[in-house]
């Protein structure tokens, strides 16, 4: 099969997945001219892991030492396909790559012990570029060959550089080193509360380019920003130590309840930072964003 009639084949193809996942894979192997699935022990369809806190499950296609596949319906959901992935990696020997697929888009994600993880996408319009038949034939025969050149040292090396230079910076203004080591603890957080999403998708960027050059404006610029729910919990917090925090059931983004201003409970006490949501963004406009305008 050439790249131009397996193209011809799967685009605006509306099998359901099931009904045209292994086809497509077929295929797939026909075209590239590599063995189709043939062993239960090391290459097979369907193969049957403990996924990690959700019982049982089956990768689509896995290959011993190469890669796990998990398809979708074309238009289908490839963030939920390599979560589910995700789950089954121990189970399979933890494949260096992590390869899902709604037949109109690959995405082939890096899954290397000490390296950070990534994607390398192909649509299927494109995969007749030579560059893209050769990535998917090293799924096959050479998976090292998308090892990242960085490891998971450098990147943490590389961000605690930036974060001492940001530190720098602001001392050299003359800011207060707790005030400074504080702030940059709250950028810390936000951006971790962004990628294990407690906070809605970047949210935190958002704020940032939307800062505008007056701290008079920042905190409206920050509710701007936040959906209902989260205003509602971030009007509940009590800014002085040992004060009491809400912990409102409206808190979260996947359960948006109509905003009050009444906290629904307070069942913890608030002993961190004395700061509320908007002087983090008011830090971020006079400490980082806008030197220029801080005064």
């Amino acid at each position: 099969m050439t790249p131009e009639d397996f193209i011809a084949k799967w685009r605006g193809n509306t099998l359901t997945e099931r009904a045209g996942s292994q086809a497509y894979f077929l295929d797939l192997c026909a075209m590239l001219g590599v063995p189709p699935p043939n062993d239960p022990d090391n290459y097979c369809f369907e193969r049957g892991a403990a996924r990690t806190g959700a019982g049982r499950g089956w990768a689509d296609v896995w290959k011993r030492g190469c890669f796990a596949w998990e398809n979708k319906a074309p238009g289908g959901n490839l963030a939920d396909a390599l979560r589910q992935l995700m789950t089954y990696a121990l189970a399979l020997d933890n494949p260096p790559l992590l390869v899902t697929c709604d037949r109109e888009t690959i995405q082939i994600h890096t899954h290397f012990t000490g390296t950070p993880s990534e994607t390398h996408t192909i649509a299927l319009p494109d995969i007749g570029q030579p560059a893209n038949l050769q990535k998917l034939r090293w799924l096959f025969t050479d998976p090292e060959r998308f090892r990242p050149r960085r490891t998971t040292q450098d990147v943490t090396a590389e961000a605690a550089e930036r974060f001492a230079a940001i530190a720098q910076a602001l001392a050299a203004r003359g800011a207060d080193p707790q005030q400074v080591a504080h702030f940059l603890i709250q950028c810390l957080f936000c951006l971790f509360a962004e990628d294990a999403g407690l906070l809605p998708a970047r949210l935190f960027e958002r704020i940032v380019e939307k800062a505008p050059p007056r701290l008079k404006d920042l905190a409206s610029a920050w509710a701007s920003c936040l959906p209902p729910c989260v205003r509602a919990a971030s009007s509940c917090w009590k800014t002085s130590p040992g004060s009491t925090a809400a912990c409102s059931r409206s808190c979260s983004p996947r359960r948006c309840n109509p905003p009050t201003r009444k906290p629904c409970c307070r069942r913890r006490a608030w002993t961190g930072p004395t700061s509320s949501p908007p002087s983090l963004a008011r830090s971020l406009s006079a400490g980082l964003i806008r030197p220029s305008a801080a005064s």
